[in-house]
């Protein structure tokens, strides 16, 4: 059950609130109640109302001005509001309450009390949220100098919403105040706002916000500092790394997790598929604790064992990602350059109040004037409408781009396309032929019909000529200009073996040598592909790269898989998301 309290609940055209009457039919007997509050069943998805039941009392006290007297019990009941039906006031009826639940009765109830309107009742505007800590560094140079930083998202925005730059919102930053006592901050807030009859459900990312806002006591600082010494050491990682070669426990494990990994992506997880996780978690972990105890180690496996309970206390992991947080550092970081650095979380959190003024007046917002709620000119919200100025205040818009549309054309140096001409012996010329033309300019991406971008070199599925569903390697899009522009994929065809991997239970396919050249609109959506890197016996080498971690250049070794060129088989990844 959802414990937030809910003022009213609505189920078709008829509406049902707190503090009314309501009739209902319980193991055939008909009986009345009044609405206590609303209660959202999780599992069903059904609203349910917490009825305190009324009964009549068989003798009137005293003082009871009407002919008959009703009791309002302290049993409650939840009832689905499918069940419920209103129930009239009538002029002639009192209801009373137990004071204390003692026999002595208080009353009678104002009418007034079970109606729409009472002024003893408001309602309750409910808004989950979610709040992301995090440091970012608040200096260009090589030295760290965090910056704390709070930010907040509403947690009923739709999924496609979420990673849009205007639905993140800046709370708090400072490189001073120490991160959760920052966080306390914004609780007193949300307990000051809840004046104004708006609660907060707070969800922080993997854990309880309430645990991360209290003083950790010396028992759990010493149960902390002794889970950190279970963390695998430079030893066990230097042992691990020489453990190039997959064997069949490692693939055990993979798949293992490709599964786990499989249902944290589901945007809707039920009872069943929370169940499933819950045994492949185990069984991951009963592999891990007989197979491989080092990883055991690992913070991560430890906290995998708490992804149930934030699963059932947050919902699905798709629904509280962080990536669109974390790219919101770059902009308080731009945010911190353009100041004076004397007040670097004063300055900071003025530009964020100031952009989100701006945003509200000129996209049509109305702001109080005096006594008067007034709206910007029509010039400011026509202004406001503009690409420009909303991709600066952070709506931008959502281009569609059109299927079989090729991009990243080759270039010459001063920016023009390139055009190349086909030899009589290419198969590509037989092709030109039926247009009427021999030049052409090649393109290394293509927009398949699942609105997703596909690169040279990568497998897609797509239709063949013969109308069939096949798989291939795209290798380049082709434009032609013959009496208007026709694109044309060229592919590198993929042959079903009919044979699946003996461990992992995959499709094979052979790569062959062989291409079609299919309309560029043929191209379905990208495929999941890997080499058979054991059938191939594809070997692991040491490899030197430069990368730059926290503005400064590192370089490091890592290790790097060199695919065997002769073995052309693959693997169709059926546990990819």
């Amino acid at each position: 059950m959802n414990d937030l309290e809910f003022f009213s609940a609505t189920i078709g055209d008829t509406l049902f609130y707190k503090g009314q009457l309501c009739k209902f039919v319980e193991d055939g007997n008909h009986q009345i109640g009044r609405i206590e509050t609303f209660i959202e069943n999780v599992q069903d998805q059904i609203p349910q109302a917490v009825i305190s039941t009324v009964e009549r009392l068989s003798k009137k006290p005293p003082e009871c001005p009407s002919e008959k007297a009703f009791l309002v019990t302290g049993n409650k009941k939840n009832i689905s509001i499918r069940d419920l039906r209103h129930r009239q006031l009538k002029n002639d009826e009192s209801f009373y309450q137990k004071e204390n639940s003692i026999d002595r009765l208080t009353g009678p109830i104002s009418l007034q009390n079970f109606t729409l309107h009472s002024k003893n009742e408001k309602p309750i505007v409910t808004m989950p949220v979610n709040i992301f800590l995090d440091d970012t560094s608040t200096t260009k140079s090589k030295r760290w100098l965090p910056l704390h930083c709070i930010q907040m998202q509403l947690s009923g925005i739709p999924l496609e919403e979420r990673h849009k730059e205007k639905s993140i919102h800046f709370l708090a930053a400072s490189e001073k105040v120490d991160l959760l006592k920052l966080a306390e901050l914004v609780v007193d807030d949300i307990k000051v706002s809840q004046r104004y009859n708006y609660m907060y459900s707070i969800c922080a990312s993997s854990t309880s916000f309430n645990v991360l806002s209290r003083q950790r006591t010396p028992e759990e600082t010493r149960r902390t500092i002794s889970r950190l010494h279970l963390r695998s050491k430079e030893v066990d990682k230097a042992k691990l790394r020489k453990e190039t070669g997959a064997n069949a426990i490692a693939i055990r494990l993979v798949c293992c997790l490709a599964q786990i990994q499989w249902q944290f992506y589901q945007q809707k997880i039920d009872t069943k598929l929370l169940n499933e996780l819950q045994d492949n978690i185990r069984r991951y972990q009963e592999l891990i604790a007989t197979h491989k105890p080092e990883f055991a180690k690992k913070a991560k496996t430890h906290l995998l064992l708490h992804a149930i309970s934030d699963i059932e206390r947050h919902g699905p992991p798709s629904f509280y990602v962080e990536e669109s947080f974390e790219k919101n550092h770059s902009r308080i970081r731009d945010q911190i350059f353009l100041q004076n650095q004397k007040a670097r979380s004063r300055d900071t959190a003025v530009k964020y109040a100031q952009h989100i003024l701006c945003s509200h007046v000129i996209t049509g917002g109305f702001f109080k004037d005096n006594k008067t709620w007034r709206q910007a000119s029509q010039t400011i919200i026509h202004a406001g409408s503009e690409p420009v100025v909303k991709s600066f205040l952070g709506y931008h818009n959502e281009s569609v781009r059109k299927v079989g549309e090729i991009s990243k054309f080759h270039r010459h140096p001063n920016g023009h396309v390139k055009t190349f001409t086909a030899r009589s012996d290419e198969p590509l010329a037989a092709v030109l032929h039926n247009t009427c033309s021999s030049t052409y300019s090649k393109g290394c991406c293509i927009t398949s019909q699942s609105q997703d971008s596909t690169n040279s070199g990568e497998w897609v599925k797509y239709t063949n000529s013969n109308g069939e569903s096949s798989y291939g390697i795209f290798v380049e899009g082709i434009t032609v200009e013959d009496h208007g522009k026709q694109s044309i994929a060229c592919i590198q065809k993929g042959r079903n073996l009919n044979q699946n991997h003996s461990s992992l239970g995959c499709p094979l396919y052979k790569l062959e040598c062989t291409y079609d050249f299919v309309p560029s609109s043929n191209v379905t959506s990208p495929s999941a592909f890997v080499h058979d890197c054991c059938g191939g016996q594809c070997r692991v080498t040491h490899k030197v790269t430069k990368n730059r971690i926290e503005q400064q250049n590192v370089t490091k070794t890592k290790l790097t898989l060199l695919h065997n060129e002769n073995h052309n088989i693959y693997l169709f990844n059926h546990f990819h998301l």
